[in-house]
């Protein structure tokens, strides 16, 4: 039995005695939480009370009352699965909104359809001299890629210069945003969804989040 799984059942024991321990007078017992709630505790594994807020289902009145008879359990496993989760609620609020976006395959859906890429925002590492170690740095074990040494060629010089006006880009918003959003979107899909809502697709199928370090003639890419 996996880790997971054992506190899982130790934690839907807990519940369950709860609540028989917690019924009401006419013999009715508080539901105090779902199964479902109890998975994603085994997951997230919390280590204090704060770690509660960001399972669905888990309100201020089930940390009032119960969470420090769930948080007995849950930080014994903390030690062995080196640590809990510390997200907090609104981090976990917004994986939620992003996830509802990933199921809606629709024409509601924006992030589906994007009519043109800035040239100013964007840049397709694959037409590079390493562009083929791109999937490496993505799949593979590589963590860093050379991307340009604007010393080899005009050509890798053309490609510095280029990356360099998406890297004062990148800063100037997070100088004056406080985000970094800098991604390689693999891989972008084009073309149409066919079926009773018939409409058109053109977007990247995930975003891996990466870095851009540029030293002296040669900028690297960093996951």
């Amino acid at each position: 039995m996996s880790l997971e799984n054992e506190l899982f059942q130790e934690l839907r024991q807990l519940r369950d005695s709860l609540r028989k321990r917690n019924a009401y007078a006419n013999g009715r017992e508080p539901p105090i939480c779902s199964d479902e709630a109890l998975l994603e505790m085994s997951q997230r594994i919390p280590t204090k009370l704060e770690d509660f807020t960001a399972i669905k289902g888990i309100g201020d009145r089930f940390i009032e009352q119960y969470g420090n008879d769930f948080l007995a359990i849950t930080k014994k496993y903390a030690v062995t699965a080196a640590g809990g989760s510390s997200i907090d609620r609104d981090l976990a609020q917004t994986l939620r909104e992003l996830q509802k976006k990933l199921v809606n395959i629709s024409k509601a859906n924006r992030l589906l359809f994007q009519p043109k890429t800035s040239k100013k925002f964007s840049f397709d590492p694959t037409t590079t001299a390493h562009g083929n170690e791109i999937l490496g740095l993505l799949f593979g074990s590589k963590r860093v890629v050379n991307l340009c040494d604007s010393s080899k060629s005009k050509d890798e010089e053309k490609v510095f210069k280029r990356v360099n006006e998406i890297i004062r880009e990148v800063n100037r918003d997070l100088r004056e945003k406080g985000a970094f959003d800098l991604y390689i979107a693999y891989p972008f899909v084009e073309g149409r969804l066919v079926g009773d809502d018939d409409f058109p697709i053109r977007a990247p199928l995930a975003l891996f989040p990466i870095t851009i370090e540029r030293e002296g003639t040669v900028i690297k890419v960093r996951m």
